[in-house]
């Protein structure tokens, strides 16, 4: 067999002798006895406590061992006259059956089982050598009940020693008592101190001839088992306590096994009012305590056989262990592992079956502990009912034990001062870790929780929590689940030394504060549909109660305490800064992400619900369903606050949130949501509180962070106003977050089918370039067949050839051409983050024909036409197009000397087909719009300049200044959806778009002999002005009246460079190739285009 977690040896008897600190003998002789094999129950509590042993390893080992060691100095140091007399006291041990006690006036008194922990004792006789006097008047149970007990344990008892028997009216109790500590934590109590002092199962000694020997016997795990061990330890020739504090236990008056105690590593710092505390030390190790073993073991068990008290009993528990560091006699450390010790032992016995009435597991006679705390409880419940009403306490323990009576005098009784020592003396002042460090732990896997040792407070869902609590507990009946969270949930900070181990878990648990839950209910706890509470509750700042099972006492929520769930409570008031959020915590959550047809989402409140000013009603509500509040009575809301917190989803049912049959009186202070484009509104009815929700306009303006999202925004907002049942607008105002919003806007605006309006320009450009490329000729410079080639796109820079160069011979009769070119190219136009544009991309191609003629010397005339296609692209805005195009031009070309005019008109008709997605987020389908319109435009272009010959190496230079005007007129049309609900369909409004580039620049040209033929490079720059680079549209959603709004396309640059390098190359006196390069650039736009083509004169 294997089990886990629990430890052992027999009970500690206490030496009468008087012995000084410095007056132990050194031992002649240590011998090694046979080894003993401990009992699976000792080894698991070796295990338990197996972290002690690596201390001194870690930094933070150390500083424990250090802080240790400070304390008990300290508390023993500041202890007051009343704290000494209480350990003087509490050096008695009445664990056994028949314990003996001298009092005052020197005679001995017979005391029953734990007589000193459930009541007081007399005024004691001070102890030889001492000066202090023993006095401990009142016990956990308080004065009445305390005395009633002591009364009932001492009554009855024939015998001493281990034959001693209680026939009293509580000798049930003692059998429980006696059974608990001797059977269990008393013999695995021996083993831990004797292996941790030197890995021994028992350390014996014997003396004769006046010679001491010390015998220690090694421990030997049973089958299945392993016992611990770290840093060499342990041995026989040291300890933890002795390697820290510098002592062994060779030396004289130390613990000859091991593991001295703070009296013997530190004699000169502590305050020795009791000398008679130091008898049987020499072979007695510190770790853990035996008396705070004893102490917790009965008083855990008087605490769960009178509920009523348990708190009381576990503080006096606690005092009990503290009196051993107040007499010197113990470490901080020493009283941890007792309390750890005597809460995991009491949890095996009473709720492990390898327990229950088993001397194998537990190393002696069988012992059936939950038999015999049921035969306890039956038997003191009635025998305390009768005293108390006997001593006229009222009539039963629950209405005695906090009278003024009972808690006279009563240094345990349950109040906030004493819990806070109880929880202080958890640590000691020893290093600990924050929660954030340290969270809280639940019972390790594999070995027990102590959510049994709580069943008479709350019952629990287990085979040995209904044995121990058949009914249900004193507060009400909870699964062992709950039960496990609220210990949890009351654990204190962890000792650093010892987090993440099962030792951390049992050391931190604070079973005082567990039992007191629901008086100010801290962390969070959801109760099971079948939890039943029956005291009134109190949620404390920091807590959240889920009350999905039933309250059957009245609830206040304070200041940054929450009451949720689903069940059924009582009369719930919510204070100043608390929070009433009905439904559980996993239908929030649900409700929250939008899910539908969630359960648990309704708190019924059997009484009144009271919100008072500075509270707050959370309410978790989806487009379907919310979280409400149902109360049988009334409800009053005096200036709270109405707090909805909105999952995702369309948002179309006005769900009823409060409802009191006695009546609603009162409202809201305030209303706030978490949707961020819709308000939510109250309305009240006599009986109930709906609520609604309402758009948002400020709010979804407000969102918008460019020109064109606040345009939208601004129109959406004006067309709800005339539509509010529209779709599209009901799915606008529920959109979760201003990205989304921002995005949506963007996705509507429609702002990329502007990108047709770039297309369309920078197309006639390219074409009317390709005609002012062939006026160049004619110029001061020109030859018969000389060429200037092509510019960048736009630009009637394409001035003519200066300077006398190299030509084929003239033909005088020459008055006709013929040409053709073709052309193409792409460009880039950044977007602008103010306006909120997207970046476009342009694909241009197409070409011309064109025929002039020279009507006089220095002037030509002529006529073009030609055809283009263009492909856009605006990833941003999910949209493309293409543009085809015919054009139609004439131009003109004068020369006066060195001086030349030239000038062009053209017209351009467009067709333009473009797709847009749209939609796809947020709630909203996707949809995929497409367009079909036409647009055209007139251009005029004046250029002129001055040739100057030969300026150097025989280049010819030109100046010139030029400025083109165009307007682009576009046509209204409406998108057409071929997928999606077709809610997002613009329809876009007739407009115009100006054009108003100028250019100041100079070319350069060298005619030179290549080949037979004539060969003309050009290399021409430019400064481009703008004055016009607005591209914009009118829109409006198709199917939403008073939603028109402007909104801008991606714009060119107002300043560029632009750059053209090619040339011609005459093939004969009648024909000529050519062929350039176009660029231009900014910070905003880039150019690349290209032309290249054929001339014929004749």
């Amino acid at each position: 067999m294997r089990f886990q977690h629990s430890v052992s040896c027999a009970a500690l008897a206490m030496a009468g002798a008087l012995v000084s600190p410095v007056a132990y003998a050194q031992q002649s002789n240590v011998v090694v006895g046979p080894s003993t094999t401990i009992s699976p129950a000792s080894a698991n509590v070796l295990n338990l406590l197996s972290p002690f042993l690596s201390l001194n390893a870690t930094a933070v080992g150390r500083t424990t061992l250090s802080t240790n060691l400070s304390q008990a100095v300290a508390t023993n140091n500041s202890a007051p006259l009343g704290l000494q007399q209480l350990a003087e006291s509490d050096e008695n041990l009445p664990g056994a059956i028949s314990n003996t006690i001298t009092l005052a006036n020197g005679m001995k008194m017979t005391v029953g089982t734990a007589a000193n922990l459930g009541g007081g004792l007399p005024t004691q006789a001070t102890p030889m050598g001492g000066t202090v006097v023993p006095m401990q008047p009142v016990g956990g149970l308080g004065a009445v009940l305390g005395a009633a007990y002591a009364n009932g344990i001492n009554t009855g008892i024939t015998g001493t020693g281990a034959t001693a028997t209680n026939n009293g009216p509580l000798s049930n109790v003692a059998t429980l008592l006696n059974n608990a500590y001797t059977n269990f934590t008393s013999p695995n109590l021996g083993v831990a101190k004797n292996y941790f002092a030197n890995g021994g199962a028992n350390n014996t000694s014997s003396t004769a001839g006046g010679v001491t020997t010390y015998t220690t016997s090694p421990a030997v795990a049973p089958a299945g088992y392993t016992l611990p061990t770290a840093n060499g330890l342990p041995n026989r020739a040291n300890s933890v306590y002795d390697v820290a504090y510098g002592v062994t236990n060779g030396q004289p008056g130390q613990d000859v096994f091991g593991s001295s105690r703070p009296i013997q590593v530190a004699p000169t710092k502590l305050n020795f009012f009791d000398p008679t505390a130091l008898g049987g030390l020499a072979t007695n190790p510190s770790f853990p305590s035996g008396h705070t073993t004893y102490g917790y073991t009965d008083g855990i068990l008087l605490a769960m056989l009178v509920p009523q008290e348990y708190q009381s009993m576990l503080y006096r528990a606690s005092a009990y262990g503290n009196s051993r560091i107040v007499l010197g006699v113990h470490y901080p450390l020493d009283i941890i592992a007792g309390r750890a010790l005597a809460s995991y032992d009491l949890s095996q016995a009473l709720s492990n079956p390898l327990y229950i009435n088993n001397g194998t597991t537990t190393g002696g006679t069988g012992v059936n502990l939950p038999a015999n705390f049921t035969a306890a409880q039956a038997q003191i419940t009635p025998y305390l009912n009768a005293a108390a009403a006997g001593a006229g306490c009222g009539t039963s323990v629950a209405t005695c034990a906090n009278s003024a009576a009972n808690t006279a005098n009563d240094p345990y009784v349950a109040n906030a001062a004493n819990a806070a020592l109880y929880t202080s003396n958890l640590t000691y002042g020893l290093p600990t870790l924050t929660f954030a460090q340290a969270p809280r732990e639940a019972a390790p896997a594999g070995g027990p929780d102590a959510s049994i040792l709580l069943a008479p407070i709350y019952g629990g869902s287990t085979t040995f929590s209904a044995t121990i609590a058949p009914n249900g507990g004193l507060n009400g009946t909870l699964s062992t689940t709950t039960i496990n969270q609220i210990i949890v949930n009351t654990e204190t900070t962890a000792l650093a030394a010892f987090y993440g181990t099962t030792l951390s878990y049992w050391s931190r648990i604070d079973l005082a504060a567990a039992a007191g839950y629901f008086s100010g209910v801290t962390g969070t706890l959801s109760l099971q549909p079948t939890d039943v509470v029956t005291v009134p509750v109190t949620i404390a700042a920091g807590g959240t109660l889920a009350a999905n099972g039933r309250l059957t006492g009245a609830t206040v929520v304070q200041s940054q305490g929450t009451l949720a769930g689903s069940g059924t409570v009582a009369n719930v008031t919510v204070n100043a800064g608390g929070t009433l959020a009905p439904g559980s915590l996993a239908a929030q959550t649900a409700l929250k992400a939008g899910t539908a047809n969630v359960a648990g989402t309704r708190l019924a409140v059997n009484g009144n619900v009271v919100l008072q000013p500075g509270s707050t009603l959370a309410i978790f509500a989806t487009p379907t369903q919310s979280t409400s509040v149902a109360a049988t009575g009334t409800a009053t809301i005096t200036g709270s606050n109405l707090k909805v917190v909105a999952g995702p989803g369309r948002y179309v049912v006005d769900p009823t949130i409060l409802t009191a049959t006695g009546g609603v009186t009162g409202t809201f202070a305030s209303v706030s949501d978490n949707l961020p484009f819709l308000r939510a509104v109250v309305s009240y009815a006599p009986t109930s509180v709906n609520l609604g929700f309402a758009p948002d306009g400020n709010a979804l303006v407000s969102t918008a962070q460019t020109s064109n999202q606040r345009n939208f925004a601004r129109a959406f907002v004006n067309a709800a106003d005339i539509s509010p049942n529209n779709a599209l607008v009901r799915d606008v105002f529920n959109l979760k977050s201003a990205g989304e919003a921002r995005a949506l806007f963007n996705s509507l605006t429609g702002e990329g089918i502007a990108a047709s309006q770039n297309v369309a320009q920078r197309s006639t450009q390219l074409f009317t370039s390709s005609i002012l490329d062939q006026t160049t000729f004619f110029g001061p410079a020109g030859g018969g067949n000389s060429i200037t080639l092509v510019a960048p796109i736009r630009e009637l820079a394409d001035l003519p050839t200066r300077g006398a160069i190299p030509v084929a011979p003239i033909v005088p009769e020459r008055t006709w051409r013929a040409w053709a070119t073709g052309f193409g190219g792409t460009e880039d136009i950044h977007g602008n983050a103010a306006l909120g544009t997207a970046a476009q991309q342009n694909t241009l191609y197409g070409g011309a024909l064109g025929v002039d003629y020279q009507f006089a010397p220095n002037n030509l005339v002529g006529v073009a036409v030609g055809g283009s296609d263009g492909d856009f692209s605006v990833p941003g805005r999910s949209t493309s197009g293409s543009t085809t195009g015919g054009h139609v031009a004439i131009y003109d070309l004068a020369t006066f000397g060195h001086y030349y005019a030239a000038a062009t008109g053209s017209f351009s008709y467009y067709n333009n087909r473009t797709t847009r997605t749209a939609g796809g987020f947020g709630g909203i389908a996707s949809e995929t719009e497409k367009g079909n319109f036409d647009s055209y435009e007139f251009r005029t272009h004046l250029e002129a300049g001055r040739h100057f010959d030969a300026v150097w190496n025989g280049i010819s230079v030109t100046p010139f200044a030029a400025v083109e005007a165009a307007d682009l007129h576009s046509n209204g049309f409406g998108e057409t959806s071929v997928s999606g609900p077709g809610l997002l369909r613009l329809a876009v409004q007739d407009q115009s778009a100006a054009s108003v580039p100028t250019f100041l620049g100079a070319r350069f040209q060298r005619a030179t002999n290549f080949g037979g033929m004539v060969l003309t490079p050009t290399l021409q720059a430019a400064w481009v002005h703008e004055f016009a680079p607005y591209r914009s549209q009118v829109a409006g959603i198709a199917d939403l009246p008073g939603s028109t709004f402007l909104v801008d396309g991606a714009r060119p640059a107002r300043d560029a460079a632009q750059v053209k390098a090619g040339g011609e190359l005459a093939l004969g006196p009648n024909s000529v190739l050519f062929a350039t390069f176009d660029g231009e650039f900014s910070g905003v736009n880039q150019l690349y285009a290209g032309k290249g083509g054929f001339r014929f004169t004749w």
